[in-house]
C-alpha cells in the first residue's frame, strides 16, 4: 500500500487536502451563528470553571451564561464549547393615536415605559429601595419606547403605561422614596406628597418610584336630588327635604393638599363636600319653622346661610365652593296646604278687588261715554236747528232782496222814460238849431258853437247835460238784459253821459 502510494503520492495529497477542508467545513457550520433581524442571541458556555457564590453571568473562562449578548448578523463561536439560545426583541411601545370623527387626533392605545429588574449586581445599601446601574434589584431609570436586546438572564423587563396629565388637570406625584419628612408636603428627594403639582404632558416616571394622581382642576357641580336629596329637621320637628346644586372646585395648588387629606377627587365628595353639605342644611335649617320655609324672604335667607357656612367649611380643606343653590323644598302637606289655601285666599281677594275697582272705572267709563254721546246729540240738534234757521232767513231775505231789485227796476224804467222824454226834447231843439245853421252859412257864431264837438248829435248831446241839475246822480243798474236793439243807443249815451258828468 505504501508503495501505491509513493507511486501516485499525487493522488494522495489531493485526497488528503480533500479531507482536510472537508472537515474545515463541518467545523465551520457548526461555528457559524445567524441571529434574525428581530431577535437577539444569548451564548451559554459548557466548559470552565464554575460560578463563585451568588453570581448569576459568567465571565472569561467561566462555564454559564456569558454576559454579552449577540445582535442581529451573522456570528463564530466555538462548537461543541459554545452554544447559542435566541430570544425576541424587547418592544416599548409608544403608543399608537386614531383620528376620531372631529378630526381630532386621540390616543388609541398610551405610551409604554419599561420597568427594568437586574438580576445580578451588587446588593443594595441599607435604606436603598431603587438599584443604579451595577446594582441588584429595580432600576431607577425606565426603558422609553424603541427595541432592546437585554439578557434576560441578567434583567427582567415590566410594561407600565406612561404618565400622561390631560389639558384641564395638574398631577399631585408621591414620591415612594427619599429622605422621611415631617411637613404635610415635601420637597424634591424627599419621601411623601410633593408640594408641587406637575402640569399637562407626557413624563417617563418609574412607577416604582413615582405615583401620580390625576386631579382635574376648576369648577364641576354635584346635585343632591331624588335619592340624594339633603333631609333634616325644622325648629318645630317637621321634615324638610330640599333639591340643592353645589358647584365646587380645585384649584391647582390646593391638589397637593387635596390628594394629602382625600386622596382622590371621588373622596372630595364623598368624605367632604355630601357629608358637609347634609351638616350645614341641618344647622341652618334648624332655626327655621317649617312655614318659614314656605314664604319667600325665610326661604332667601336659608339659602344664604347654607351657602355661607359650607363655603367658609369647605375652604379650610382647600376646596372651593362658587354656588349652593337650593332649587326646591319640600315642607309636609299639613302645614304648606293651609299656608298655600291663605296665599291663594289672599290672592282671590285682591284680585276681586282689582276686579271691583275695574268694574267702578268701567262703570264711570260707560257715563261718561254715554253723557258725550248725549252731548254730541245735542250739539248736532242745536247745529241743525241753527242750519235751519239760518236757511229761512236765508229765504226771507232772498225774498225781500228779489222784491226790493223789482221795485228798482221799476222806478228805473220809470227814470228811464223820462229820461227819453227829456233825451227827445234835447235832440229836437239841437237838430234845429243845426238845420238853422246850415240855412244861414253867414250867422259864424253858430258854425262856432258846433265846430268843436264835430258833429249835431254831440252838440245835441251836450246841451242836454248841461240842461240837468248839478247834483243829479246818474245810476246803471241792468236789472235785466234788454232785447235786442231796445233803447240800446240811448242807453250808450247815458252811460257816456253819467262819465261826463
Amino acid at each position: 500500500m505504501f508503495r501505491y502510494l509513493r507511486k501516485h503520492w499525487f493522488l494522495s495529497v489531493l485526497v488528503l487536502l480533500l479531507f482536510v477542508f472537508s472537515g474545515y467545513g463541518v467545523y465551520w457550520n457548526a461555528s457559524a451563528v445567524f441571529i434574525g433581524p428581530d431577535e437577539f442571541g444569548v451564548v451559554v458556555a459548557h466548559f470552565g470553571q464554575p460560578l463563585t457564590p451568588g453570581q448569576v453571568l459568567a465571565g472569561p473562562g467561566q462555564k454559564g451564561v456569558r454576559e454579552q449578548v449577540l445582535g442581529p448578523g451573522s456570528h463564530e463561536i466555538h462548537p461543541f464549547v459554545e452554544t447559542v439560545e435566541r430570544f425576541p426583541i424587547i418592544h416599548i411601545l409608544p403608543g399608537t393615536d386614531k383620528v376620531n370623527e372631529q378630526g381630532k387626533l386621540v390616543p388609541l392605545t398610551k405610551p409604554e415605559v419599561g420597568i427594568v429588574t437586574s438580576l445580578a449586581g451588587r446588593p443594595l445599601k441599607q435604606g436603598d429601595f431603587l438599584a443604579n446601574p451595577g446594582e441588584k434589584g429595580i432600576l431607577k431609570k425606565v426603558l422609553v419606547p424603541g427595541r432592546y436586546a437585554l439578557n434576560p438572564y441578567a434583567y427582567k423587563i415590566e410594561r407600565s403605561e406612561a404618565t400622561i396629565i390631560d389639558a384641564g388637570s395638574v398631577g399631585v406625584v408621591t414620591h415612594l422614596v427619599g429622605t422621611l419628612a415631617t411637613a404635610d408636603l415635601v420637597k424634591a428627594g424627599e419621601r411623601g406628597v410633593l408640594e408641587d403639582p406637575i402640569p399637562p404632558g407626557l413624563y417617563w416616571l418609574n412607577p416604582k418610584e413615582f405615583h401620580v394622581t390625576t386631579i382635574k382642576v376648576g369648577y364641576q357641580e354635584i346635585a343632591f336630588e331624588s335619592g340624594d336629596s339633603i333631609t333634616f329637621p325644622s325648629k318645630d320637628g317637621d321634615t324638610i327635604k330640599i333639591d340643592a346644586t353645589v358647584v365646587w372646585g380645585i384649584m391647582p395648588g390646593d391638589a397637593p393638599h387635596i390628594v394629602k387629606q382625600f386622596g382622590s377627587e371621588k373622596a372630595v365628595v364623598d368624605n367632604a363636600i355630601k357629608p358637609q353639605a347634609e351638616s350645614k342644611a341641618r344647622v341652618a335649617g334648624s332655626n327655621y319653622r317649617s312655614r318659614e320655609f314656605v314664604e319667600g324672604d325665610s326661604r332667601e335667607r336659608f339659602q344664604e346661610e347654607f351657602f355661607h357656612k359650607l363655603r367658609d367649611e369647605l375652604e379650610t380643606k382647600h376646596v372651593r365652593v362658587l354656588l349652593a343653590l337650593v332649587r326646591n323644598i319640600e315642607v309636609p302637606e299639613a302645614v304648606r296646604k293651609p299656608i298655600q289655601l291663605s296665599k291663594i285666599a289672599v290672592e282671590e281677594e285682591l284680585t276681586n278687588r282689582v276686579r271691583t275697582e275695574t268694574a267702578k272705572v268701567q262703570t264711570q267709563l260707560n257715563e261718561i261715554r254715554a253723557t258725550v254721546e248725549i252731548e254730541s246729540v245735542k250739539v248736532r240738534a242745536e247745529t241743525e236747528k241753527l242750519a235751519l234757521e239760518e236757511a229761512s232767513r236765508g229765504t226771507a231775505e232772498a225774498a225781500r232782496l228779489q222784491a226790493e231789485t223789482k221795485v228798482k227796476v221799476s222806478e228805473m224804467d220809470a227814470e228811464a222814460a223820462k229820461l227819453r222824454g227829456e233825451s227827445k226834447k234835447v235832440l229836437g231843439i239841437a237838430t234845429a238849431e243845426v238845420a238853422a245853421m246850415h240855412g244861414h252859412n253867414n250867422s259864424e257864431a253858430l258854425r262856432k258853437r258846433f265846430e268843436p264837438f264835430g258833429d249835431a248829435n254831440a252838440y245835441g248831446l251836450w246841451r242836454f247835460a248841461e240842461s240837468l241839475a248839478d247834483n243829479l246822480k246818474i245810476e246803471i243798474r241792468d236789472a235785466q238784459p234788454a232785447a235786442p236793439g231796445a233803447d240800446a243807443e240811448l242807453l250808450k249815451q247815458l252811460k257816456a253821459l253819467s262819465g261826463s258828468k
